[in-house]
């Protein structure tokens, strides 16, 4: 009246349920597992299976490892992405970097080329007030000093 007699043969058996209970999925996954032959285990009746307890433990180890290997590929894929992430981040700040100093360098070459004008404009205003003197005074005509206030001219420029 109580529980059913197994022999020892019953216990080295494991059913379908049994196994379905200790790796908590349903009895119709570890039918597709057997029916695939992913587990081992043979057919007592049409709708009947039984896997041996080696076979079921071959099994769990098999798929402890493949778990493994899975994590272990997973933490090898994030830490890739981890460096790709952060490559990615050095490289981009480099291009930034670059494109601040070639920005710069642009901004240096501008104010040269803005800086060189107004010179150039002051000392053509300072030798046409020269001119505009001399003229007036009548010491010198303004062909004559032209050729010095030129060279004076040249002479600044160069500086810059």
């Amino acid at each position: 009246m109580g529980e059913p007699q197994h022999s020892q043969e019953d216990l080295d058996f494991l059913t379908v349920e049994e196994v379905a209970r200790q790796l908590r999925v349903s009895p119709k996954t570890v039918r597709a597992w057997l029916v695939h032959g992913w587990m081992h285990g043979f057919k007592l009746t049409p709708k009947v299976w039984r896997i041996r307890r080696e076979d079921f433990q071959a099994f769990v180890t098999v798929a402890e490892r493949q778990a493994d290997e899975s994590m272990d590929r997973s933490e090898r894929s994030m830490v890739a992405q981890q460096d790709v992430e952060t490559l990615a981040g050095q490289y981009l700040a480099r291009i930034m970097d670059l494109q601040s100093n070639y920005f710069d360098l642009f901004l240096k070459e501008e104010l040269a080329h803005l800086v060189q004008r107004v010179v150039e404009k002051r000392v053509e205003r300072l030798a046409e007030r020269f001119f505009d003197q001399r003229t007036a005074q009548g010491e010198r005509s303004m062909e004559r000093s032209t050729p010095a206030i030129t060279d004076h001219k040249a002479a600044v420029l160069t500086r810059l």
